[in-house]
């Protein structure tokens, strides 16, 4: 694969999953795969730069960065664990493993990126972190994809009739990854009354939970109320955007 800026090298590591296996240690089999590089040649770096999902293994990744004496950089993204805090019962527990881990690896990191100023101010307060070591840097967009033409009326028709999307219906629409952390279990109830509200939901992405998000919407809301696109590449999401600018709205 081709380094995005000059002077850049990217490496794969990790073991080959099958697709089986994949769900369920994907995170772990990167990990593996980057540890001899943490514990013998972690010196050659100057900076670790490590963006948080939801497993613990990326949290112990920054915890040996930082106790080999190498600055690390956190980037928040997902909670440990996030999306089944509820699940395991753990939230606001004193003995909440999930917090203690949070809060141990955010110590032990140089910088903490956030996305927005409202979460960095209560990321800090939630485990008692300095303020100052946390940075607000927003989500970027690529301008060249941001301001690509969608294409004429066919494109946008072809859409929506690939995914079953009334022309004389409002659409309410997801887009994103469906996994727990992403709150997709509200799907289904409001599908239920968007159907009996003769709307469409119209699921964009894909993830882990598909599988689950498809059982739920068939036992919750009418065949015809819904669909779920599976991925689409950043410029059909402004096909999206554009196949709803006639429709009625809700």
């Amino acid at each position: 694969r081709s380094a995005p800026f000059p002077h850049t090298t990217i490496r794969s590591v990790g073991p080959w999953l099958p697709q089986l296996l994949g769900r369920w240690f994907l995170n772990f089999a990167w990990f593996l795969g980057v540890l001899p590089e943490l514990l013998l040649g972690i010196r050659r770096y100057d900076l670790v730069h490590v963006h948080f999902n939801h497993s613990v293994w990326c949290r112990f990744i920054v915890l040996i960065a930082a106790a080999r004496g190498v600055p690390t950089v956190v980037s928040m993204n997902t909670a440990l664990w996030g999306g089944q805090q509820d699940a395991l019962d753990l939230r606001g527990k004193p003995h909440d493993i999930a917090h203690m881990i949070e809060r141990r690896t955010l110590q032990a990191a140089s910088r903490i990126l956030s996305l927005t100023m409202t979460d960095a101010s209560r990321k800090a307060d939630e485990m008692q972190l300095d303020r100052k070591k946390f940075a607000v840097i927003p989500d970027a967009i690529e301008l060249p994809t941001a301001g690509a033409e969608v294409g004429d009326n066919q494109t946008v028709s072809h859409f929506r009739q690939a995914f079953r999307i009334p022309a004389d219906l409002p659409v309410v629409t997801y887009v994103g990854r469906i996994s727990a952390e992403k709150g997709w279990e509200d799907l289904p109830a409001l599908a239920a009354e968007d159907s009996a509200d003769a709307a469409f939901l119209l699921v964009c992405g894909d993830g882990p939970d598909r599988e689950k998000l498809t059982a739920a919407l068939r036992l919750s809301a009418r065949p015809d109320s819904w669909c779920i696109t599976g991925f689409l590449p950043p410029e059909q999401v402004k096909t999206v955007e554009e196949a709803f600018k006639a429709l009625p709205s809700k």
